[in-house]
This record gives structure tokens, sequence and C-alpha cells, in this order.
């Protein structure tokens, strides 16, 4: 039931004077209104709302997708509904339509038809001493069943109210629905709410309990089926209460969930009326509501969105999501009457789009833990949603690479680890956004510095991308703030023409998606823009992680060159002294990178490459395993400088350092268990690899799945 049922006897008279200027923010507005999805889309929002319309935020509410608002908005609020209607043309208003109990409300006028009918039929339900059955709101419960006393035309009570609801508030009007609220399959338990046994059929003796709910259903079911009948089905009847109405009806709300009528399992998976099946077996479209209600703090009127808030919220956001295709509702709070908020939640704004099928059980393993089987997801165009509902603290496989939610300011954060999996405490959910799928990374970015000294950046277009992230940095780990993001530009290259002669910069550059998600992005390119000389502007590029090539041109050497220093991929600064080469200027190779396999892994991965004869002397890696003639075995002695190979994530951090050590030519490999340096296991992410020999540096990547 509703318990804010009490309110609809209160006084709402007061309507706003509109006036022409109206029609045209109006206009605007529904010009700005998101293009409806041709099938469903989610999340599907509803809001159970009892204030004067009169005095509503009527531009917040029409973003709801469905609003169930009281029936006296029907004599008194028609302007706020023609408003709400056209601020939001897919709106589904729904009259909220007591059947199962009334008060004495005699205004607004359609409330003052009905005590009167109700009064001059006697058609209150009634206990063993005649007295009316009360509900704790200070509402009469009425007589549904068919026991109930017949009119001057021979009907009865649920016989009337089909056909009064379907003059008053059925097609052709401003609802498109109606909530028919109490509708339910028994009553038996009335007498024990109330205190004294219930008499329905008047004969001043307590009814049997079964005979009892088998009358109320009769007369509930005749009911609904007759206003089925009389309004058609493109007219939506929804239920609050437990019923098995199923044809006659498009769905039903679990209110208070999910306290009410038992614990979360219940609320979910009872066979006759939880939201399973209530998401199901209805007469489409389904129309059902998961209405939750925060019986948390409120401060000055405002709900407090502390942890438990969120939780509570994100848990029973995900539920609706993932084990049906209901309304979400939330509302309530300490102090606060019940179905009377018109707050917004950011989550609200995701907008994930059609479902990708029904619920999946997740891929987790818990060993004693009851009902493990319900930890579920489910997939969407642009996101999934994850519950676990155990006692424990879960990672929850996704099935497919998702990444952070994106802010809600408009900017594009780096996705610093897309993700495959995704930890979940115990009774919790959450939602995230992304397609399963993710945009390749993005190919070598190729820099110069222009005639204009101005930095021009290129690379590949990504199969897929609608755009591209370009973030710019004077560290290789200063991706992460959002100052970092430069532009985001719809071709496959760009201009920077912001940066300043004789710094060194990084940049990286992020595919985008049609949903506003970053796909992984390319490594780290450096760039030193030199100085201006004598009126002259030169430049000078590097590649990936790489410092640049300062011999065109300019004198290498440090004394002419003191303000010009290479930034290593940890954040260390040291002067720059370029790759190496030999006497006529030619660069030198010394290292030959042959990536890493398996790649993607998830336990344990090998890095190979070689050394050419240039490379160091003598061995010393304990952790190595090298093959050839000239593996680390050999004996041969070369001079040169020790070989360093260290794994970063994708902010520049150092994850793992692998290698240290002098290494003699020929072949080498290195293998990697996916742990930190502290020993513990890495997440699910994209990571570098950095090999330096004689200050020449080749980097790779390596994706982590969760294991």
């Amino acid at each position: 039931m509703l318990r804010s049922c009490i309110m609809e006897g209160e006084q709402w008279w007061s309507l706003p004077g509109w006036v022409s200027a109206v029609a045209a923010v109006l206009v605007v507005l529904v010009l700005t209104m998101p293009a409806p999805c041709e099938t469903a889309c989610y999340p599907r929002l509803g809001n159970i709302y009892f204030p004067d319309l009169g005095s509503a935020d009527l531009e917040l509410l029409a973003r709801w997708d469905l609003l169930v608002l009281p029936k006296r908005a029907n004599d008194e609020c028609l302007d706020e509904l023609a408003m709400l209607r056209a601020l939001n043309p897919d709106i589904q208003l729904i009259a909220h339509m007591p059947v199962g109990y009334h008060g004495e409300w005699l205004s607004p006028p359609i409330n003052g038809d009905l005590v009167g009918e109700l009064y001059a039929n006697d058609w209150w339900l009634k206990d063993v001493t005649g007295a009316r059955v009360f509900l704790p709101c200070g509402a009469s419960l009425l007589n549904e069943s068919i026991w109930a006393p017949t009119n001057g035309e021979g009907k009865m009570l649920c016989e009337w109210m089909a056909e009064y609801i379907h003059e008053r508030l059925g097609p052709g009007g401003p609802w498109d629905g109606v909530f028919l609220d109490y509708c339910m399959d028994n009553i038996h338990w009335a007498g024990n709410v109330h205190g004294s046994p219930v008499d329905a059929d008047g004969d001043g003796i307590a009814d049997d309990a079964s005979e009892l709910n088998a009358a109320w259903r009769a007369g509930t079911e005749l009911l609904v089926s007759r206003l089925r009948e009389l309004v058609g089905d493109d007219f939506t009847v929804t239920t609050n209460g437990n019923n098995t109405f199923y044809a006659d009806c498009n769905g039903s709300t679990r209110e208070n969930f999910p306290q009410m009528h038992g614990d979360w399992y219940e609320n979910i998976r009872n066979p006759e009326w939880g939201y399973i099946t209530i998401s199901s077996l209805y007469q489409g479209p389904i129309v059902s509501t998961v209405n939750v209600m925060w019986g948390g703090a409120v401060v000055e009127g405002e709900l407090v969105r502390d942890d438990a808030f969120e939780r509570k919220f994100g848990f029973t956001y995900a539920s609706t999501l993932v084990f049906g295709d209901g309304y979400f509702s939330f509302d309530g709070g300490e102090g606060l009457p019940e179905h009377s908020q018109a707050w917004w939640h950011e989550l609200y704004d995701l907008e994930l789009g059609e479902a990708r099928g029904g619920r999946e059980r997740a891929d987790v393993s818990i060993e004693g833990v009851e009902r493990w089987e319900m930890v579920s997801l489910r997939r969407f165009e642009n996101g999934v949603a994850v519950v676990n509902p155990t006692t424990v603290t879960e990672t929850v496989a996704l099935g497919g690479t998702y990444f952070p939610r994106k802010s809600f300011n408009g900017d594009f954060y780096p996705h610093a680890g897309a993700t495959t999996s995704i930890d979940l405490e115990q009774w919790s959910g959450d939602v995230i956004v992304g397609s399963g799928k993710v945009l390749s990374w993005a190919p070598d970015v190729q820099t110069a510095v222009n005639e204009s000294g101005n930095v021009e950046l290129i690379w590949r277009a990504v199969g897929g991308a609608t755009g591209y992230s370009v973030y710019r940095s004077h560290r290789p780990d200063g991706f992460s703030s959002p100052a970092a993001l430069i532009a985001v530009t719809g071709g496959s290259g760009y201009v920077d023409t912001t940066a300043t002669p004789g710094r060194t910069y990084f940049y990286r550059i992020a595919p985008i998606d049609e949903w506003n998600c970053e796909g992984l992005p390319s490594r780290n390119v450096s760039i030193v823009t030199p100085p201006r000389r004598g009126g002259g502007e030169h430049s000078e590029s590097g590649g990936a992680d790489s410092v640049p090539d300062m011999s065109d041109g300019m004198d290498g050497s440090l004394e002419s060159h003191q303000d010009v220093c290479a930034v290593t991929v940890d954040g260390t600064a040291e002067p720059f002294r370029g790759p190496p080469r030999e006497a006529g200027g030619r660069v030198e190779s010394v290292l030959s990178l042959h990536g890493s396999h398996p790649n993607p892994t998830s336990r344990m991965t090998s890095i190979s490459f070689d050394i050419t004869s240039s490379g160091s002397a003598g061995f010393r890696g304990a952790s190595v395993a090298g093959s050839g003639e000239n593996g680390p075995e050999s004996s041969r002695d070369v001079s040169g400088g020790a070989v360093t190979l260290t794994v970063y994530d994708i902010t520049g951090r150092v994850v793992k350092r692998l290698l240290d050590s002098t290494l003699t030519p020929g072949s080498h490999v290195v293998t990697w268990d996916t742990r930190s340096d502290s020993g513990e296991r890495v997440a699910s992410g994209c990571y570098l690899y950095v090999l330096t020999c004689k200050e020449e540096r080749l980097t790779g990547k390596i994706v982590v799945l969760a294991s």
C-alpha cells in the first residue's frame, strides 16, 4: 500500500497563472529534449509523487520516464499535466487510484463523488461489531469482495469502481494509465491490523480466512477484468500490492524494496509476486516498478547522501536493472513524507541504451556462502550492471572490457585501466560504462615542431573511434589531472599552438567511442621544443617514451644546452644526452625488442629481446633466462652499460623492476608473473614495459586480464 494515502485528503487549490511567455520557453525545452529510443532504453526511471503540482519543479519532474501522480490532478492541475507532456512527449502519466482503501476526502470533486457513493451504498469493509476496518494511515478499507452490498443498479463496488475509473481517469483525458493501489489477492490479514475480525458478508460472524480471501480475490479480479474491457489494451493498468492478475494488468510495484514482504531474495524471486515474475508475466507492455524508500538521515529537508545511502542506492538500482525491465523509484527519508521526492541522482544520467539480453550469472567462485548463485550482471548497449547480494566481497568477472564511469561535467578523463572485473562489497551493486569491447591502442603518435614553433601530432585513425582526446603534460605520469586534456578532435591529427619553446612535453592520444568512453590510450610520446636562437626556430621530436635527437643543426653538448633535460617515465629528471651514436653521427641500435608472450595474459608472460655486440658485458641478472651462443652463460666480454627492464602502469608509476643487470650480447628472455614489487597481483588493465641499454629505450605493452 502507498502509505502516504492520507495526502489525498489535503486541499490543493493553487493554480499557476500561465502567461504567454511560457509558450516560448516550452518550445526551447522541447527542442532540447533527447531523442527517444525506438526500443526500450535503460535506465527506466519512475517517480511516485504526491505533492502539489502547482508548486512543483515541472522541468525536473519531466526528466522521469514515468510519473505516478494523485488523481486530484485530474481536477486541479490539468495545465501542469499538459506542461509535463509538452516537456517530455514520451513521459507516462499514471493516475494513482486507491481501490482497496479510501478516506473521507470530499474535495476535490473527483473525491467527493467517490466518497458519496461509498457512503450511499455502505461499501466500507466492516468488522464483527459493524465498525469500519481502518488502516494505520487513517484510511478505511473498502469491501471489494463479491460479498459487498449492491447499489440501486445491482452492482457491487468492484463492478462500479471499474466504470468510475474508466469514466473519470480513462482514455481520452490527460492520463496514460492508472495505478490501482491496494489491488491484492487476499485480505485475511486485515483483522489482525485492525484489531477485530473481519465480517465482509455482514452476518455478524467472523469470516473464515480462506473463504474471505476467495471472495476478495473474485471481486478484485472482476474489477481489473472489467476495467481492461472498458479501457482497451493501450491504456496502462498497473497495481500496487501482491497479486497474480497477469492477464488484465501491465505490472505491479515492489514498494519499500527490499524490506517489505521479506528480504531481498523473497522480493526478487518469489514465484508469484517477486520482481523477476512481475517483469515477465503481466500483459505487455510491462510497467512494473521497484520503489525504494530511504530510511536514513535527513538534514534541513535534504537526504544525507552518506556511504550507507549510496550503498543502498547502488544495490537497489543495479538490482532493478539486472533482474528485470522495471522502472526504478527511490524516495523517502526519516521525517520526510514518502513519495514526495524530486531529487536527481548522477547515475540517472548514464544512458545505458538497449539491453543486450537478460540476467547472467556472474563468473565467481564463492565457497560456503549462501545463495552465491545470485551474483549477477546484465549487459546493455553502453554499460553493464552488476549485483552482489552475498555476505562477502567478491571480484566479479565482467566478461568484457569496460571503463570507469566518465565524469559528469562533460570532460573526458583518462580511463587509467580498462577493466574486465570489479570488486563488489557484500550487498552492493554498480553500473559501469562501456560496450564490453575496447577500442584498440592508438598507433604510435608522430611529433614534430613546425616552422611556426607549434607541435604537430599525427596518428593513424582507430577503427570505431568517433574522436580523440589529446593530453599533454610536463611529466609522463601527469595525465590523471583534468588539466592534461587540451583538446578533443575528430581527426587523426592536432596542432598544439600553446607549447612553450625550450620545454619538454609528453603527449598521449586516446580514442573515443560513440558512447563517449575512451579506449586504451597511445603510448606517451615526448618532444623537446628547443629555444628560439637568432630568430630561427628549430624542432626536435622523439619516439614513444624516448628523448629526442638534438643533432640536426644544434650542438648536442650539455655545455650548450644546460636548460634542456629529459624526463624519464618514472618522473625523474636527468640531463639530455641523446641516443647512442657512432663517431660518424650514425645512430647505432643496441637493442631489438621482440615483444611479450602470451599477451594478453592472466598469470605469466615472457619478454624477449636481443642485445648486439655493442651491448653490455658480464652477466649479473639472477632472474633472466637466455638462449643462443652468446647467451648469459657466454664469457664473451664487451664494454657497455647496464640493461634495465621496468613495468609501469599507464599513469607512469613503477609496477615491477624486472631487470637491472649487465648482460652479454645475444638473445634474452625475462618473465613477469604479473605481480608488483610488493608481491601483489596487479589489477586487470594495460601496462607498459621499458627496456633500456646504453641510453637506448624501447617500449611495449602488456594487457593483463582477470585470472
